[in-house]
C-alpha cells in the first residue's frame, strides 16, 4: 500500500485548499446571477478560448519550472509533470464552472482522464478507479449543460 507522503504529489495537495475557496465564492456568484439555475450557462467566445488556452499553457510551464527549480530532486514526484497538468487544468475547470461556462466540463473530462493515469502510475489505484467514475460524471455534466443551453 502506498503512503500518502510517499507519492509526493505536493502541487495536487495545494489544489484542495483552492477548491474550498472557489466553492465558497461560487455559491455567492451563482446566487447573484439568478435563482434560475440554467440562467447564465454559456459558451466561451473564441477570444476567451484562446485566452484560457494560453493562460493554461503559461500556468503549466510556470508551475512546473518553479517546482523543478525549488523542490529537491529526491522530493520530486516521478509524475511531476502530470501532477502540475492536473492541478492547472483543475484550477481552470473550476474557474470556468464557477462562471457557468459549458467548456468547464470538457476541461474536467480531460483532467479526469489524466488523473486516472497519474494516480494509477503513482500506485494509488483506488483513487484512480474513483477518477474513472468521476470521468463518467463529467460526461454527464457536459451533456446535461448542453441540453440546458439548447
Amino acid at each position: 500500500m502506498v503512503k500518502t507522503l510517499d507519492v509526493k504529489l505536493y502541487v495536487n495537495a495545494i489544489l484542495q485548499i483552492y477548491f474550498t475557496y472557489v466553492c465558497i465564492t461560487s455559491i455567492f456568484y451563482w446566487k447573484k446571477t439568478d435563482n434560475d439555475f440554467n440562467k447564465g450557462i454559456r459558451w466561451l467566445t473564441t477570444k476567451q478560448k484562446i485566452l484560457w488556452f494560453f493562460l493554461t499553457i503559461i500556468g503549466i510551464s510556470l508551475i512546473y519550472f518553479i517546482c523543478k527549480e525549488t523542490i529537491p530532486i529526491n522530493k520530486l514526484s516521478k509524475n511531476l509533470f502530470l501532477d502540475v497538468v492536473v492541478t492547472v487544468l483543475s484550477v481552470v475547470g473550476v474557474n470556468l464552472l464557477s462562471l457557468k461556462y459549458i467548456e468547464s466540463w470538457v476541461i474536467f473530462l480531460i483532467t479526469d482522464i489524466i488523473s486516472v493515469i497519474l494516480y494509477y502510475s503513482s500506485g494509488i489505484y483506488l483513487v484512480s478507479f474513483e477518477y474513472i467514475i468521476i470521468t463518467g460524471l463529467a460526461i454527464y455534466g457536459l451533456i446535461y449543460w448542453i441540453n440546458l443551453k439548447n
